[in-house]
């Protein structure tokens, strides 16, 4: 009789992400046709103009460099191809997720690697598949799992090979998001570091060369359509911070929903730097480390300094959920290690060492944090849940139906002024100048004055208190206005931003 084969150590943990997944999903069809960041929308105006041949245009034949995400804007392109928004919609979080379950079965993997039990894996993956901030990332329409399945498969790449495909996974991580350009140096330094027999010869390195090949292609096409490097998006939002302050608001986002609240998050990351199979090699281990606790921390640094960050929405935090699911990833994986470790010891009955008893101390110790982690990491999935319904129905009402109500009442030939460049724009489909120049080089650097943008545009949607900043009143009239209350307000604590109106010029 021929021994049966175990079924792929990936099968349980991502078969209950997708569970999850479809609980949060049945939330609502508000879940599940509308996005709860207006930036979601603004990907997706890239994305259909990629999918119907006309290149990363925001307006109809005028390239732009207002995405700082250009590989999910490729990526999410084709759902375009299907004949409806909703369905479109879908597409993109069903992508979303597909991604976020490649990540899981890329972590099991790796856990498999490192610790050389298949149990440990199936574990941590499972740990991993329950965390909420996954899954709303996963649902929010924007680039984050995408980079997280990016650099959890160039770390299983390099931990086995081809090490080719490493490279092209690392190389595509900057044009999904901007600061994993920080991993390019660090994984030309790992390739140094590896044994003689799988560094690359002087021929291979030029082959790997290549890993820079997307960014400089990017910020080639950004220099030529605006003139700078970077994205527009760059330089109206990037700020220099201090390190302190910075760093105190770094570790807030990281730690703000699902494991990261609860201590098992703490034990997690410590039990990774002390549990380890024999069998597992050291190089092995610390490649795990650098790839699953400091490179996140070297980037959850790099955004922090550069962006301003806050907690009070998910507008702010998203910057750091790379960052934050790979930690977390690690913290499941230490969990895990020392969970699985004590279970082998104890049904053995091998607790005659010190080694042993401190194993099965320590696995006993992650047991009752686990247990612990649970009413927290309950109370972040359902309010989690909920807020992709309440983040949604806020995008919906100030957005998406001030889109539509410019697409039925609008002439065709107007320019329609913005505050929100996203959803408004895509249901709109007129020519449109968004007011901070996120999507419009021009404006962005100062080659278009206030006074000739709005000289310029016959609409303008945004908030009441901006248009009397910019002092729009003298020469707008409000004409119609959508609000939500503030206490169904949920992007953010924010009272002056619950009600859009749309200005026409008298």
């Amino acid at each position: 009789m021929t021994a049966r084969r175990p079924f792929p150590t990936a099968v349980i943990p991502v078969a209950v992400f997708v569970l999850v997944a479809a609980f949060y999903l049945a939330q609502s069809a508000r879940v599940r046709f509308h996005f709860p960041l207006d930036d979601a929308w603004t990907h997706q105006v890239y994305a259909r103009s990629l999918a119907s041949g006309h290149g990363f245009d925001y307006n109809a034949g005028r390239p732009e460099a207002g995405s700082t995400s250009p590989l999910w804007a490729i990526a999410s392109a084709p759902a375009h191809w299907l004949p409806s928004t909703d369905a479109m919609v879908l597409a993109v979080k069903l992508l979303g997720l597909a991604f976020a379950a490649a990540a899981i079965a890329l972590f099991a993997w790796i856990v498999a690697r490192v610790t050389g039990s298949r149990a440990a894996a199936i574990v941590a993956a499972t740990l991993f598949a329950l965390e909420p901030r996954l899954q709303f990332s996963a649902l929010s329409g924007m680039e984050t799992t995408l980079l997280v399945a990016l650099w959890l498969g160039a770390l299983a790449a390099y931990l086995r090979g081809p090490l080719w495909l490493s490279a092209l996974l690392v190389s595509l991580a900057p044009v999904c998001r901007p600061e994993a350009a920080l991993l390019l140096p660090a994984w030309i330094a790992g390739v140094m570091l590896l044994p003689r027999e799988r560094r690359p010869s002087g021929a291979r390195w030029a082959a790997l060369a290549l890993i820079c090949v997307p960014s400089l292609a990017w910020s080639s096409y950004c220099k030529l359509v605006t003139g700078h490097w970077l994205p527009n998006t760059f330089y109206a939002k990037a700020q220099l911070r201090g390190l302190g302050v910075a760093l105190r608001t770094m570790v807030d986002v990281l730690t703000l929903h699902g494991w990261a609240t609860t201590l098992a998050f703490w034990a997690g990351l410590a039990a990774l730097m002390i549990v380890g199979s024999a069998r597992t090699e050291r190089r092995t281990r610390l490649t795990a480390l650098a790839g699953l606790v400091a490179l996140p921390l070297t980037y959850a640094i790099g955004v922090a300094v550069s962006r301003t960050l806050s907690t009070d929405g998910y507008y702010w935090t998203r910057w750091e959920d790379p960052a934050s699911l790979l930690l977390t990833a690690a913290a499941c994986a230490g969990l895990a290690a020392a969970a699985t470790t004590a279970v082998t010891r104890a049904r053995a009955r091998d607790w005659t060492t010190h080694t042993a008893r401190a194993q099965v101390a320590a696995g006993a110790v992650a047991f009752a944090l686990l247990v612990l982690a649970i009413p927290p990491l309950l109370r972040d999935t359902f309010a989690l849940r909920l807020k992709l319904d309440s983040d949604a129905y806020v995008i919906e009402t100030n957005n998406e139906d001030v889109g539509r109500w410019l697409a039925a009442n609008a002439p065709p030939a107007a320019v329609i002024g913005l505050q929100d460049a996203g959803a408004i724009r895509y249901f709109d489909d007129r020519e449109s100048l968004d007011i901070i120049g996120l999507n419009d080089h021009r404006i962005a650097f100062g080659q278009m004055s206030l006074a000739q943008y709005l000289g310029a545009i016959e609409y303008f949607v945004g908030y009441p208190s901006v248009a009397k900043q910019i002092g729009l009143e003298t020469r707008f009239a409000p004409v119609h206005s959508f609000s939500v209350p503030y206490e169904r307000y949920t992007i953010c604590p924010c009272p002056t931003q619950v009600e859009m109106v749309i200005y026409r010029r008298r």
